[in-house]
């Protein structure tokens, strides 16, 4: 299957919609998702059932409120080179996920990066492969996934991939398969909370006690993005580089 950018059409692929569309410019407020519910080539991940409700939930809410889709991948149409760095085996993060301002994927996940189905290049991304925001736009992006920004590991395995990226969303512990946390967040972003309001609010009303959901962040003098909303609901940070410092912070969802 092929992969293609140009402007408003949409035609059905595989688990997902083929988006086509123009190369963004800096005018454009865009998103892109991508969710993986089903493994059969992929043993070690067991099936999930809402990781698309998750995804798209989030994904409508903003091309309901302006936003402009740039696209929504799922099951084998997810793709692991969709977020890797160039030079880095196949990787083309800047024909997809650098292209947008936020976005999410939605999967498995562990301190080490996140699963797939489809090899392409293969099931697992790692963290050291990725380096966002160095090529197009990407403030934030949400991993709605086990367990990426854990307490012990974050420094080491996340702070390299912040190329003037924001702001990463995810969790310290292992969480549910929820479909509904990212229309929660969407709608909190567009109520003028904060990043990391939305996500530990939508978080709250997903989970249980025992979950702890997770941000972190990149910053420097004059950039705190800490504080960053999403672009027309309130302050938004200059893109934090050189990097000054990362900052991280949990969330009991109890």
């Amino acid at each position: 299957m092929t992969k293609t950018l140009c402007v408003g059409l949409l035609i059905a692929a595989v688990g997902c919609a083929l988006a086509l569309f123009a190369a963004p410019t800096a005018a454009d407020l865009d998103i892109g998702v991508e969710w993986v519910n089903n493994y059969p080539d992929n043993p070690s991940c067991a099936n999930l059932t809402k990781r698309d409700d998750c995804a798209m939930g989030m994904y409508n809410y903003f091309t309901s409120h302006g936003w402009t889709g740039r696209f929504h991948w799922g099951n084998n149409a997810s793709w692991e080179t969709d977020y890797k760095e160039q030079g880095f085996g196949n990787g083309a993060d800047n024909n997809w996920i650098d292209r947008v301002d936020i976005a999410m994927h939605a999967d498995h996940g562990n301190p080490w990066g996140v699963g797939f189905n489809y090899s392409h290049d293969d099931q697992f991304l790692h963290c050291n492969e990725c380096r966002w925001g160095d090529d197009y736009d990407l403030e934030w992006i949400v991993l709605d996934a086990c367990s990426c920004l854990r307490d012990e590991y974050k420094w080491d395995n996340w702070c390299p991939v912040f190329r003037k990226l924001h702001i990463i969303c995810s969790f310290d512990t292992n969480a549910h398969d929820s479909g509904s946390r990212g229309e929660k967040f969407a709608q909190k972003l567009f109520n003028g909370w904060t990043v990391v309001q939305a996500w530990f609010y939508a978080a709250e009303h997903t989970e249980g006690s025992g979950t702890y959901a997770a941000c972190m962040g990149a910053a420097a003098s004059g950039k705190d993005t800490y504080y960053d909303h999403i672009h027309g609901k309130g302050s938004v940070a200059s893109d934090p580089w050189p990097i000054g410092w990362w900052w991280w912070q949990n969330h009991n969802c109890n």
